[in-house]
């Protein structure tokens, strides 16, 4: 977050991107004087609900006079914020547009999104979050099912069974395609 005012964090959907930024967030709290505010943009249906959603993480009203975007500026533009936003990919133009306003006038604040495409703005640094190799999500599933149950031991040669198991899925999901009756 030192390196520049804006960090995308992308990839691929389900690949860790918000568990990522949360874990930033955490870690990065302390050096951010008025705090950190966290928005969920994926219930979002259409880009105009971004600054209200923006607005609602910062505990903010609108201001008198002025409108919800250049009240979230206004109330931004002296505060050291680390502002977080989730799930952009669809309202990424109304997110980029705001976000661009807000590196600009406020210059304390520092942005982390997640998003499957990057926002485009000027000064965006973009983190590529790749998926899990084989061997490590084994591992993870393992360290996560023993947090559970501490008697947890996998069988011999789990990624066999993965793999066989994903590839059962990926031929339900095609049967299922080509069977399902075609809609309008």
């Amino acid at each position: 977050m030192a390196e520049g005012p804006l960090v995308t964090l992308t990839g691929v959907g389900g690949v860790g991107k918000t568990r990522l930024a949360l874990e930033v967030a955490r870690r990065e709290q302390d050096r951010f004087s008025d705090g950190v505010a966290i928005c969920e943009l994926a219930p979002l249906e259409h880009g105009a609900a971004v600054s209200h959603t923006i607005a609602t993480a910062l505990h903010l009203q609108q201001q008198q006079g002025l409108g919800i975007e250049e009240s979230v500026i206004e109330y931004l533009r002296a505060r050291e914020v680390l502002l977080v936003a989730d799930n952009c990919e669809h309202v990424v133009e109304a997110v980029a547009q705001l976000l661009a306003r807000i590196i600009q006038h406020c210059p304390k604040v520092a942005v982390l999104t997640t998003s499957r495409q990057p926002l485009a703005i000027d000064g965006e640094r973009i983190v590529v979050v790749p998926p899990l190799t084989v061997d490590d999500a084994t591992r993870l599933f393992a360290d996560r099912a023993r947090a559970g149950r501490p008697d947890f031991h996998l069988q011999d040669q789990p990624e066999a069974r993965s793999r066989r198991s994903a590839g059962w899925w990926i031929v339900y999901r095609w049967q299922w395609s080509w069977r399902r009756p075609a809609c309008g």
